[in-house]
């Protein structure tokens, strides 16, 4: 749950004194060993603030791994629901020069993203708490306190990122899953311009109103799906590869998906989450002159991996069975192996145990149906 920061947390907290405070508290480790005597300490400093304090610079910490800031504020659910700043930086660039409204603001970070681009930006939340940090933390931005399903402006782009509620470890994701509900969103903003974050298992099928769905992936991880709504479409379907380091690609179902299907070659690629949930396997496979080891196995085979990602050179394979591939492990002395399945019915971690590897050679062991065929492929990972 978090500290429950109050508004009179928020103004002590950028107030001098309690900036002062918070950078006395930052001071000490806070690790798990040290958290009791250091919440002590904290206590017989500042009291009664101590819990604000500790728990903003717990936050603060964690917050480096998402954004470029080190003196905003947060509540612990609204950092964990924050969009990661290359992601944020992605989504707004598709906002420029435009008017946007941020509905479900939280503490800004999206607000900032769309603040370097946009003509002008205004951020509501519902809640009172996250308004008073965002306003703090945006300082450049208007903020006004509403509900995401009463527009409270005309003309704008409107920009929501709804919360996710339980969904009870289900992969799929369906409108209702979210607050407010996806469906609500789409129908209160009716022929404006919207992007709407939600999570990447949302099926297209519960969400018709969406002119483009875009999968988004960072450093490898794919991080959301992000609906688009009237000019801001430019295409049915989506991927973007995002990296740490500032590059980035993207993908629609626009490109050619010209792709045959042929046997193993020397190289195995495992295209990006992003480009496989956006169901563009096919149109990778086109841009990269690689093809399909089957139509309906995601894994592609080439002579060559395309630049920049982490491929499997091929060793050897064949028809899988348990004791074929330990033989085959066993001669590579191989005794580390990392293993991958698609398609078949195998749990690597009940698999690993029994091929009883040895020998100080590592490997990538891919298990994957070609055709009716469950096959393995014995390979050396490599990034290209």
């Amino acid at each position: 749950m978090g500290y429950p920061f109050t508004l009179d947390d928020v103004a002590y907290l950028r107030a001098p004194e309690g900036e002062a405070a918070a950078a006395e508290v930052d001071r000490l480790p806070l690790t798990p060993a040290s958290h009791l005597a250091d919440v002590t300490t904290a206590r017989s400093l500042f009291g009664a603030r101590a819990g604000a304090l500790v728990e903003t610079v717990l936050l603060r910490r964690k917050a480096s791994a998402k954004v470029p800031w080190s003196d905003w504020l947060f509540t612990a659910d609204a950092l964990q629901q924050a969009t990661p700043w290359p992601v944020a930086v992605s989504r707004a660039a598709r906002l420029a020069g435009r008017d946007v409204h941020d509905v479900t603001c939280s503490v800004g970070v999206d607000v900032a993203a769309a603040a370097e681009v946009a003509r002008r930006v205004v951020g509501s939340d519902i809640d009172p708490v996250r308004l008073a940090m965002a306003r703090g933390n945006v300082p450049s931005a208007a903020f006004v306190r509403a509900d995401a399903l009463h527009p409270a402006t005309r003309d704008t782009v409107v920009l929501a990122d709804p919360a996710r509620r339980d969904a009870s470890g289900r992969r799929r994701w369906r409108p209702a899953d979210f607050t407010p509900p996806l469906d609500a969103l789409a129908a209160a903003y009716t022929g404006r311009d919207l992007s709407v974050k939600c999570a990447p298992g949302v099926d297209p099928a519960d969400v018709p109103w969406a002119d483009e769905i875009e999968l988004v992936s960072l450093d490898g991880a794919v991080r959301e799906a992000c609906l688009w709504t009237g000019t801001l479409a430019t295409a049915h379907r989506r991927a973007t590869v995002l990296r740490s380091d500032g590059s980035s690609w993207t993908l629609t179902d626009a490109s050619d998906d010209t792709c045959p299907v042929t046997p193993i070659d020397a190289w195995i690629i495992d295209p990006d989450g992003a480009v496989v949930r956006a169901g563009l396997v096919r149109h990778y496979a086109a841009r990269h002159g690689l093809s399909q080891l089957d139509e309906h196995i995601a894994y592609l085979t080439g002579p060559v991996p395309p630049p920049g990602i982490r491929a499997f050179q091929v060793l050897e394979h064949g028809k899988y069975t348990e004791k074929s591939l330990r033989a085959a492990l066993s001669r590579l002395s191989v005794g580390r192996a990392e293993i991958l399945v698609r398609g078949l019915d195998i749990d690597p971690n009940a698999l690993r145990p029994r091929l009883k590897l040895r020998g100080p050679e590592e490997a990538s062991v891919i298990l994957t149906r070609i055709g009716r065929t469950p096959t393995a492929i014995i390979c050396r990972a490599s990034r290209s």
